[in-house]
């Protein structure tokens, strides 16, 4: 209807929380927490942007600083490799395996050896309909790159911009 489709954009073109509607993170969390295991989550943990480019900047500023490394598949994607270097931050590639995904033996090597040790390390991947290989990583293989980086104290930044494209029918 016309008239709530006014509200929605009067709405919207108000100043609001830097977090998002409130609407929208409602909305966001309903959708991904049963997808996610995000059940013990609030909208306070949800934080709207202005596309892709935007929330992986914020990410990247709010998680390394100027000098750090971050792990990234060795394919990856080339809009994440700007934000990267645009930020003074080395990005340091990971095995991946064409048909499988991230490579978590090399995943493990590189945590290691890492030059960088005086932060939790980062790393950047895209497990589903991968950019620019098109892999899902497997559940099996999530988890075992999860206990990795459990194990070196390092963040994932999970990009997942096309989870509900890779799953083959199973919502």
């Amino acid at each position: 209807n016309d008239q709530l489709e006014l509200s929605y954009l009067n709405q919207g073109l108000q100043y609001h929380s830097g977090a998002g509607l409130t609407e929208f993170r409602e909305e966001m969390l309903e959708l991904l927490a049963p997808f996610h295991n995000l059940q013990n989550l609030s909208i306070d943990h949800i934080c709207g942007t202005t596309g892709c480019t935007d929330g992986l900047s914020k990410a990247v500023e709010l998680l390394t600083e100027e000098g750090d490394e971050i792990f990234v598949e060795d394919l990856t994607w080339p809009g994440f490799l700007a934000i990267a270097k645009a930020r003074g931050r080395f990005v340091k590639p990971v095995k991946m395996d064409p048909q499988y995904g991230l490579d978590p033996e090399a995943l493990e090597f590189a945590l290691r050896n890492r030059q960088n040790s005086r932060k939790q390390p980062l790393l950047y991947t895209v497990p589903s309909g991968h950019n620019p290989t098109g892999v899902t990583v497997s559940e099996e293989r999530k988890k075992l790159i999860y206990q990795i980086c459990q194990k070196y104290n390092a963040i994932i930044l999970e990009d997942d911009p096309y989870f509900f494209l890779a799953m083959d029918g199973q919502l």
